[in-house]
């Protein structure tokens, strides 16, 4: 495996653990996630701690590692992370993976002025990826051609009447303040 690819896979477990932790930022302990023995409660304040205080030293490398380590190893069994494990190998998350190749389309468009990991979102990229993984061609369309889009206020009333948003702008998915 190349360098490059290999710190690829570094930044990628350096979001997956930033967006997991974000949407399970809960005030009590779970196991929600397959790929995850458990989180602790509040793992965002932890995961913080983590890198405010690490255990190891204090250079940027021994901070990320503990944050890494919270993530990935809140349990402590683990003796090191693999950076050359196929990313769809927890069962449990192939409902969403299939889901966000064909309904739940979630560009990763994000860029250098507000970003950790600025990416542009690539079709083709997309594609080869969801028809390795499910043999499906996305479609990045068909929530708001089944649902609307546009009108939000007129969606929920059609369709979502009774959802709760609740602590929204904590949502790392969510549009902003």
């Amino acid at each position: 495996m190349s360098t490059e690819i290999m710190v690829e896979k570094v930044f990628g477990l350096l979001e997956t653990m930033l967006l997991f932790s974000a949407v399970s930022d809960y005030p009590v302990s779970t196991s929600i996630h397959a790929r995850l023995a458990s989180l602790p409660a509040h793992p965002v304040k932890k995961i913080c701690n983590a890198v405010d205080h690490p255990k190891l030293g204090k250079d940027t490398l021994s901070r990320l590692y503990g944050a890494l380590n919270l993530f990935y190893n809140s349990t402590g069994q683990e003796k090191c992370f693999s950076i050359k494990s196929d990313s769809h190998n927890g069962s449990a998350t192939h409902g969403w993976d299939f889901q966000g190749c064909t309904e739940l389309i979630q560009p990763p468009v994000r860029n250098s002025n507000d970003s950790l990991f600025p990416r542009t979102y690539k079709h083709k990229t997309i594609d080869r990826g969801c028809s390795k993984f499910s043999g499906i061609k996305p479609r990045p369309n068909w929530i708001t051609t089944e649902f609307g889009g546009q009108d939000f206020k007129k969606v929920l009333k059609n369709f979502g009447s009774n959802i709760i948003f609740s602590n929204g702008l904590r949502d790392p998915l969510s549009a902003g303040r």
